[in-house]
């Protein structure tokens, strides 16, 4: 037996030849088949536009000319693909984790930080601390953008024999201008009201408040057994 090819000419055999070749005459990023050789070509012809590549299991993301990886988010909360973006939040542990090291942005609607953690707050006078001890000497801070809280709780022991104004030094984070409240404090001598400002630095100073005036604690103003609470929210 033989078979007899049908003698096709002209329109017809140029369907045939079109259908044949249609597969491969497709744009690389319909078949899943981005790679590095076809990068400037598919960016140059799909400027700022969103490409799938089945080789990654990720999105490359065409700025008109190159292409970034975007990672793609599964329903356990794990990123697929590669990661090409230098420092981003990650979700964690049903948390989101911002880098160790802030990425400060400008713009007033984005939150580029979060940090919490411990400080250890020491009281001065004058500028020093000789032979002063403590009971407790504890403090935390949280920071949320440019605003950072702090707590602290001091109990002395022994004041020590250093003298002058009363400062506590150790914050965090240096405040970008000052701030001011009321302190709570006990075992004081002849404190009014005890108020505190956070220079703009690392500094906070203590102060009374007196027949409508401030002046500096000092040493005269401290026992051997004085505590100090103080709660204050600042900029940086």
């Amino acid at each position: 037996m033989r078979l007899l090819a049908p003698d096709l000419s002209g329109d017809a055999s140029r369907e045939i030849e079109a259908a044949i070749r249609a597969p491969f005459d497709k744009p690389a990023q319909l078949q899943g088949l981005v790679t590095a050789d076809l990068t400037n070509t598919l960016a140059a012809m799909y400027p700022k536009g969103l490409v799938y590549d089945d080789t990654t299991d990720g999105l490359k993301f065409s700025n008109g000319t190159a292409f970034i990886t975007v990672p793609l988010l599964s329903a356990a909360n794990t990123w697929s693909g590669v990661q090409t973006f230098s420092v981003i939040p990650v979700l964690s542990g049903g948390g989101i984790t911002f880098p160790a090291t802030q990425v400060a942005s400008a713009d007033a609607n984005t939150l580029d930080d979060y940090e919490e953690g411990t400080w250890t707050p020491a009281l001065q006078f004058g500028g020093a601390a000789t032979g002063m001890t403590y009971s407790v000497q504890q403090a935390r801070y949280t920071k949320i953008g440019r605003v950072v809280h702090v707590q602290l709780r001091i109990a002395l022991s022994a004041k020590g024999s250093s003298t002058g104004g009363a400062k506590i030094t150790g914050l965090p984070f240096a405040s970008a201008q000052e701030v001011g409240g009321a302190v709570y404090a006990t075992n004081l001598t002849t404190v009014a009201v005890p108020m505190f400002r956070v220079n703009a630095g690392s500094d906070i100073n203590l102060l009374d408040y007196t027949s409508s005036s401030l002046s500096d604690l000092n040493d005269a103003d401290f026992t051997d057994t004085s505590i100090v609470f103080l709660f204050c929210s600042y900029t940086v």
